[in-house]
């Protein structure tokens, strides 16, 4: 055991019954950029950012609970340097001979590399999706700007009308809404764009399918799809990633709305299911035909135009649902339509709020 902890690999840390870091090897040093003995009498949880520290801190106890006899998942950790480095990390416990719990093993994979590919390409996807939905974005800025101009020349000819005052207020008002909507649209646009690590906090699901509908509303509007939002009230939180959920809702918004038929209708229905939060997107389109179903989660595998899009949109939903612990069904029949379900596991309140 020795010889394979210190010359193994992966990287390895033993932990006590408290998460406390008591021994770690070579390679987990080379992982960190640093001298072993510098983690010793740390916890686990503090060797990640923050946000990252929670699952930590649920593995270890699961483990020494003896919920479950292994936990597996992937994190940030800090590096020495001060970047930030991804590690896939096993836990299992190291009994004693009277078979209790003496402490844990955590075997930690470097798995930098593939993550910085798999957000290239989750990036790509965004901007692919963002070119789809452009002319819609553009419609809906349109809009409240129009309101605007509207606005300010009612307030120019109104210098000698009665009511002014009336007419001057009721316009800023208008300017003021006007001018809250297009920050609103710029806003999610900016979150759903932008390059971050993927980082879970509690949030409202609810919010986030609403901010899709309304990027995914003109897109609809230009094929003559009527989209259809159908909420339960009061949902219990997920852990989520707000952006990158954002990714997926329009990216099956997108999907359901390209695959209808003009005139027809997408419907999402959002609602509670065994401790989970379910989202189903309905649509009454062409279908999937059967030689197709096996492999509409590969990568790069699509039967749209190739100028459409990248192939690319339901692997990284896949990825995306599978590191929130959240799974996705097709339900489809060709001639009648397609259902994609997706489900969140509610938070169990142990996690900040999501801000601002």
């Amino acid at each position: 055991f020795r010889l394979a902890f210190e010359d193994g690999p992966l990287g390895m840390i033993v932990l006590d019954r408290d998460g406390i870091v008591l021994q770690l090897n070579r390679a987990m040093g080379r992982f960190l950029g640093c001298a072993a003995g510098g983690l010793i009498g740390r916890g686990l949880e503090r060797l990640s950012p923050r946000e990252d520290a929670y699952a930590a801190t649920v593995a270890i106890r699961q483990v020494i609970s003896g919920d479950q006899e292994r936990c597996c998942w992937e994190n940030r950790y800090l590096h020495e340097s001060g970047r930030q480095v991804w590690g896939r990390t096993t836990i299992t416990p190291l009994h004693g001979e009277d078979g209790k719990i003496l402490g844990i093993l955590a075997m930690v994979e470097d798995i930098t590399s593939r993550k910085h590919t798999e957000e290239a390409l989750r990036r790509a996807e965004r901007l692919a999706s963002i070119g789809t939905l452009a002319a819609g974005i553009a419609h809906e800025i349109n809009n409240p700007l129009g309101a605007i101009t509207l606005s300010v020349d009612a307030i120019a000819l109104s210098a000698d009308q009665e009511n002014r005052e009336e007419i001057l207020e009721l316009a800023t008002n208008n300017i003021r809404a006007s001018a809250l909507r297009c920050g609103r649209i710029v806003k999610s646009v900016l979150q759903f764009a932008r390059d971050e690590f993927i980082r879970k906090t509690e949030g409202d699901l609810a919010e986030v399918v609403r901010r899709s509908r309304d990027m995914a509303r003109s897109f609809a509007k230009k094929r003559e799809i009527d989209l259809r939002l159908e909420i339960e009230e009061d949902l219990s939180p997920v852990v989520m990633n707000p952006t990158e959920m954002t990714q997926v809702c329009v990216n099956l918004l997108s999907n359901a709305i390209h695959a209808s038929e003009p005139g027809s209708r997408v419907t999402v229905r959002l609602y509670s299911a065994d401790r989970s939060v379910r989202l189903d997107v309905i649509d009454r389109g062409h279908g999937i035909p059967e030689e197709y179903r096996d492999h509409i989660f590969d990568p790069f595998f699509t039967t749209k135009p190739e100028e459409s899009r990248t192939g690319l949109g339901l692997s990284i939903t896949y990825g995306i649902l599978k590191q929130h612990d959240g799974t996705i069904d097709v339900t489809s029949t060709p001639g009648e339509g397609t259902t994609v379900s997706i489900s969140l596991p509610i938070s169990d309140g142990e996690l900040p709020p999501a801000e601002e």
